[in-house]
């Protein structure tokens, strides 16, 4: 997953719209003249796929014969400039616990969006992996196996 590097002022725009639905205690600090567009984009353009993958991989999943279901994880690649892995962390303790962590600068924006495009998880999936590769690289610098944020309060 590679969200593409936009940062013009459509996406700026973009970008203030969504920060100001922000939980209080939570926020994507970014500046324009330092590409904010584009950062923040990526990130937000990211946790967009996130939900779309799962949604897209939870449908599929209804379609493995019951003889030969398992458990079904979803394992996310990325470069580690695109996205972080800490950005899934926040996507898998959403998608596992049913509502984003408090620390999570996006929620209020993500809750919107799947609402808005009527998005309903069914949970149905085992977890998320993180495989971490450069495209220049063969091997991966970082593997997570179920990939969980940190547990500040969570069980």
């Amino acid at each position: 997953m590679a969200p593409t590097w936009v940062d013009d002022e459509a996406s700026w725009e973009r970008f203030k719209r969504i920060a100001e639905d922000s939980p209080g205690n939570a926020r994507l600090v970014v500046d324009r003249e330092w590409a904010g567009a584009a950062l923040s984009g990526q990130s937000i353009k990211a946790r967009w796929s996130f939900i779309q993958r799962t949604t897209e991989i939870e449908g599929r999943s209804k379609e493995i014969p019951a003889a030969e279901k398992g458990a079904v994880w979803l394992l996310f690649c990325s470069t580690g400039f695109a996205w972080h892995v800490d950005e899934l962390e926040d996507f898998a303790d959403f998608y596992r616990f049913g509502n984003a962590r408090a620390d999570d600068w996006l929620r209020n924006a993500m809750d919107r969006y799947m609402r808005e495009d009527n998005i309903v998880f069914d949970r149905s999936l085992a977890g998320f992996h993180y495989l971490g590769r450069n495209h220049d690289e063969v091997f991966a610098h970082k593997f997570v196996w179920d990939v969980t944020g940190p547990r500040f309060g969570r069980s």
